[in-house]
């Protein structure tokens, strides 16, 4: 009797103690296995800002968008989940934590991380999709392994963006022309220097520029340019053109002094040219002009035969005819005694006993000119005949 109210006993006692069991195991698993943080670094490069004083491009968007996917419906989430998908933004370069995520039960859980932005010109976006895998003991302990795109295991979840507008075009920014024009006869063409200089030696420039400086060269009156050159950054460039005084024997140089102003912004994700050109005067021109006056090689300036147009001049008493016909025989226009209207004319009927003198017509007034003409042409001419004489006979000198 005693064995078997041993054995009773001793089954009560582990029938109570399986049910203690029981009833504990549950209370074990009611306190969370494990809370998960994951963390999300972010970096975006943009261009240097622009140098003071300089207008600065639209004001870039920094704020990138994400999503954390689970792979199973079950899985846990960070609070402020919707429709199954934690969504999240992160500005700047700038660490950002998602969860608390809390696991009630030990097991293996699965996501997926991937970068959302809807795409902007401009901006290069990393498109990286990692494969969060959580281990949870229930212990409490956990462990995260990410994978880069199914791939290589990473140490962080990293995102880099970037943005670069695209660079300005070339073909399409005016490229104002220099004109060289000379006036007076020299004995040969000579070249001319200009020169295109940046205010900034970093300031993008033309082929064939050294140190934020390029030339140009013309030869005699003509033109040529510069160049045109693309710009990668926004902001305010300055620039200018001047002709190099090289000296040139017989020659005063134009001093002009010409500022090229571009504003480049960013417009759609390419940047776009605003061009201004400038003169002395700051008023905006359309082509870079200078004049150079050749003065003659060490000869007095009145002694320089100038190019002046031709200027018809009516002579007094010869009027011009059509055809070369004598006057006072014009069918048209007929004169003298012979015109039927005018009978008597050859004595001037309001001031009798005066020769015909022709109609009033104010040609008189043409005869200071004449004589100026006349002086001028006098002077020139006895100026180049000085010169060639002269000339010949440094020349006789020379060959003795």
């Amino acid at each position: 009797m005693k064995s078997q109210k041993r054995i009773s006993m001793t089954l009560l006692c582990g029938l109570i103690l399986a049910c203690l069991l029981c009833l504990s195991a549950p209370m074990a698993f009611a306190a969370p296995a494990a809370e998960v943080t994951l963390t999300v670094n972010q970096v975006f490069t943009k261009p240097a800002s622009p140098s003071p004083g300089s207008q600065a491009a639209a004001p870039l968007e920094e704020i990138f968008q994400y999503q954390l996917v689970p792979l199973a419906a079950s899985n846990p989430m960070p609070t402020g989940t919707a429709a199954g998908i934690y969504s999240f933004a992160i500005a700047g370069n700038v660490d950002t934590e998602i969860g608390p995520i809390v696991f009630s039960e030990p097991g293996k859980y699965n996501y997926k991380l991937l970068h959302t932005t809807q795409a902007k010109p401009g901006y290069v976006y990393d498109q990286t999709i990692y494969t969060l895998e959580i281990l949870v003991k229930a212990s409490g302990s956990y462990s995260v392994v990410a994978a880069r795109d199914g791939g290589d295991k990473q140490e962080a979840l990293r995102y880099t963006h970037s943005y670069q507008a695209l660079a300005s075009d070339p073909l399409v920014m005016v490229d104002p022309p220099v004109v060289k024009t000379v006036i007076g006869i020299p004995l040969r063409a000579e070249t001319f220097t200009f020169k295109l200089e940046a205010g900034d030696p970093n300031n993008p420039m033309p082929a064939g520029s050294a140190n934020g400086v390029k030339t140009l060269q013309i030869v005699g009156s003509g033109s040529g340019e510069f160049g045109v050159w693309a710009y990668t950054q926004p902001g305010v460039y300055f620039y200018t053109i001047t002709e190099v005084n090289t000296g040139a024997r017989g020659y005063d140089y134009d001093s002009t002094v010409y500022t090229i102003t571009d504003t480049v912004s960013a417009v759609d994700g390419e940047l776009e040219v605003s061009r201004v050109v400038t003169n002395g005067a700051n008023r905006q021109v359309t082509s870079l002009s200078y004049v150079n006056i050749y003065t003659g090689a060490g000869l007095p300036s009145f002694l320089i035969i100038p190019i002046v147009p031709i200027i018809p001049v009516v002579v007094p008493g010869l009027p011009s005819v059509p055809g070369g016909q004598a006057p006072g025989n014009s069918p048209t226009n007929p004169v003298g005694p012979s015109n039927p209207s005018n009978p008597g004319s050859a004595v001037n009927s309001v001031n009798p006993g005066n020769p015909p003198r022709g109609p009033k017509t104010g040609d008189e007034s043409q005869i200071p000119l004449l004589a100026v003409l006349f002086c001028a042409g006098f002077a020139a001419a006895l100026g180049s005949a000085g010169y060639l004489f002269a000339g010949r006979r440094r020349g006789r000198k020379g060959s003795v």
